[in-house]
């Protein structure tokens, strides 16, 4: 079904260890144990830090891999820094 997050939450469970810490921080882990997520942040902070990583790098192509809540954000490649706000 399209656009369930519940649905799309389980699947995302099955695929990767996901832990939300004390702090109400979200972490995606590949099973290598290295912070990853496909299709969306591996990081998500409560203040509203976003973080996208794949095996661990940075990475994002279709726009910042790292958002701050105050709006700034930086663009990653496979782990390299291609530009910040």
């Amino acid at each position: 079904m399209e656009g369930n997050s519940s649905e799309d939450d389980t699947f995302d469970h099955l695929r990767y260890t996901v832990r939300t810490d004390g702090f109400g921080t979200t972490f995606y882990y590949n099973n290598r144990g290295l912070l990853h997520h496909e299709g969306g942040p591996a990081v998500v902070m409560s203040n509203g830090y976003r973080a996208w990583l794949i095996d661990g790098d940075y990475h994002r192509v279709d726009g910042p891999a790292r958002m701050w809540p105050d709006g700034s954000w930086q663009t990653f490649r496979y782990g390299v820094c291609t530009g910040h706000s």
